[in-house]
């Protein structure tokens, strides 16, 4: 990858708090910086001021929908840019992910290495823009 010095920042936004640690410690694990956020709020708050390098999301979060969130980051000319991952666990869900112009998604369970494969390439793809 062609990245600086600093490690790639990961903003996961989940409202699983056992899946967050989870995401945290395997990610941090792979010299990737992750911050989390499970409402939306703090989310918005962190893409806003951390800048992320890229977004993981949760289809399912609460009372709404991280497809919806992810399309409003999309077409928002300054997180238009910004490398999207949807996830969940209902593969119908996911079907639709280029409606909502994610870059990629993965269907829950799934294995690190397929996560840190889409993860990489999007972060590569990204490294060359």
């Amino acid at each position: 990858m062609k990245h600086t010095a600093a490690m790639p920042k990961i903003l996961l936004f989940e409202d699983n708090y056992e899946l967050s640690e989870m995401f945290f410690f395997v990610l941090a694990s792979h010299n990737l910086a992750i911050a989390t956020a499970s409402v939306k709020t703090a989310f918005l708050e962190q893409v806003k001021c951390n800048r992320p390098d890229l977004i993981l999301i949760d289809v399912k979060l609460g009372d709404f929908d991280g497809r919806d969130v992810c399309k409003e980051l999309k077409e928002n000319i300054e997180t238009a840019s910004l490398p999207v991952i949807l996830m969940s666990a209902n593969p119908q869900l996911l079907e639709s992910y280029k409606d909502y112009k994610a870059d990629d998604y993965i269907e829950k369970p799934f294995s690190i290495t397929a996560l840190l494969t889409k993860i990489n390439y999007l972060l590569e793809i990204g490294s060359m823009a």
